[in-house]
């Protein structure tokens, strides 16, 4: 386009213009003054395209209009017109991207946040316990339990999905220890460790009395309520590491058992560990 270089004229198209503005302002920087008619005999534009065209540049302050010989007429303010409409496009634009690039940092930020936040998950009913049971394979290669067997008969109906959660978590070799209270129920569980890839120690039920069965793993804490088939799921590392070193000094001072062999394994075939009274 004469008189607008190539590279400008695209970057006129990139702030905005349409290309019917541009030939609009290559035929104003040819003659001073000019009518919606005579811009259509010289572009083969309509007057209807070069009008609206014409609006939008004055919305612009580039073009205004003026009344000659009571004929309306158009010329450019002045070639600065351009550059300043350019200026004040550019800071829009680039105040419009702070405020955006803003607005992400702050949703970044947030989310950091959620981060530090403890994430819970509910499980009801039976086919919700399962679930629940299930999730905890998910975590990693060792569970540590409390179990009470306080709301947890050994004859429950879900003694069948009991005996597929073993074998399940034997498949993926997920260790289980169990700190169990010292009853009839518990020292039945405790009698075939060796069967299930698990380890229970035994305690007195005065000196620790937990009602509820709960499951340590990574960073989350499994709450079960089996008398209401209720579950929770907590994802808080926080609480789970101190809840994890409480349980593992439980587990050394009542087991026997040193820090090296607190978490000892064993296998289908081999002793689990002594009761404690």
């Amino acid at each position: 386009m004469a008189g607008i270089p190539l590279h400008i004229e695209q970057y006129l198209l990139d702030t905005g213009f349409c290309a019917t503005e541009i030939l609009v302002l290559r035929k104003m920087l040819e003659h001073d003054h000019a009518t919606i008619r005579e811009l259509a005999v010289q572009t083969g534009k309509s007057t209807g395209v070069l009008d609206q065209a014409m609006k939008k540049l004055i919305s612009k302050c580039i073009v205004q209009k003026e009344c000659i010989n009571g004929s309306p007429r158009y010329a450019l303010h002045s070639i600065d017109s351009v550059s300043q409409w350019v200026q004040c496009d550019l800071k829009r634009k680039t105040d419009r991207e702070t405020r955006r690039l803003r607005d992400f940092e702050l949703f970044l930020s947030t989310l950091t946040m959620q981060k530090h936040r403890p994430q819970m998950e509910y499980y009801e009913g039976e086919n919700g316990l399962q679930r629940a049971y299930m999730r905890l394979l998910e975590y990693g290669d060792e569970i540590c339990r409390y179990l009470p067997f306080t709301n947890l008969p050994i004859d429950s109906p879900m003694e069948d999905f009991h005996a597929f959660y073993a074998k399940a978590r034997l498949r993926r070799r997920v260790f289980e220890r169990v700190i169990a209270q010292d009853n009839c129920h518990g020292r039945r569980f405790q009698s075939s460790d060796h069967l299930n890839y698990r380890q229970t120690i035994l305690v007195c039920p005065d000196r620790f009395p937990f009602l509820f069965e709960k499951v340590l793993v990574g960073d989350a804490i499994m709450v079960f309520h089996h008398e209401h088939q209720r579950a929770c799921l907590i994802e808080f590392s926080q609480y789970a590491r101190s809840e994890q070193e409480l349980y593992e000094a439980i587990w050394r001072h009542e087991g026997g058992v040193g820090e090296e062999s607190g978490s000892r394994r064993q296998g289908p075939g081999k002793k689990s560990v002594k009761r404690v009274a």
